[in-house]
């Protein structure tokens, strides 16, 4: 009786501690969007000024070197931004709950926010074992893994196995493209391994 009320009162409680880090992820994965998407506006704007420049055929028209002053100011204003951005997402990088990616001991990475319905807990543990399955796997070719880029994510794989997503949302915590982010994780992931093998061969 005792038994059943424990694990009665303990199951409500995992299930409130769990929503309680999915809200918080979800809220941290729309910050990082709402920030991605000003990027992505901020950019759009700068080509729209630069093809209006290019289009006007006269060289010195009052109407060019208006839009030359609007995009010198539009760049000024944009480096504000940008500094701005990075103390922002300094701080949310500073205060959020990080988990390791340490499949031997030495950790190779860090995943901070959720991807889809896999919490950032979830996706490091995930990474972890398949990274641990490959080690294990004698056949498998270290050398072999790759990375795919797509418009949402640069993944690291292993023929049909993605061992590994980098995000763009990944990509704007660490202030670099998910392409860069994803050639060092690679490196890190095969590095380990072989490091691996060669200590218990």
């Amino acid at each position: 009786m005792t038994i059943s009320c424990l694990f009665s009162t303990s199951a409500p409680l995992y299930a409130q501690e769990t929503d309680s880090v999915n809200k918080k992820e979800l809220d941290l994965s729309s910050l990082l969007n709402g920030i991605r998407q000003q990027q992505i506006n901020d950019s759009l704007e700068r080509v729209k000024l630069q093809h209006e420049i290019a289009d006007l055929k006269s060289q010195n028209s009052p109407k060019k070197e208006n839009l030359k002053q609007q995009l010198n100011e539009f760049d000024e204003e944009n480096n504000l931004r940008k500094q701005q951005l990075k103390v922002k997402v300094d701080s949310i990088k500073k205060n959020t709950k990080r988990y390791a990616v340490a499949p031997f001991q030495d950790t190779l990475f860090y995943i901070y926010n959720k991807l889809g319905s896999s919490l950032a807990k979830d996706r490091a543990y995930n990474v972890v074992s398949r990274i641990h399955n490959l080690y294990e796997d004698d056949f498998v070719k270290v050398d072999s893994f790759k990375i795919e880029n797509s418009e949402i994510s640069a993944d690291i794989v292993y023929k049909d196995l993605v061992i590994t997503s980098v995000t763009e949302l990944d990509a704007l915590l660490e202030g670099k493209s998910k392409e860069e982010i994803a050639a060092n994780y690679l490196k890190r992931i095969q590095d380990s391994i072989k490091t691996e093998r060669a200590d218990n061969s």
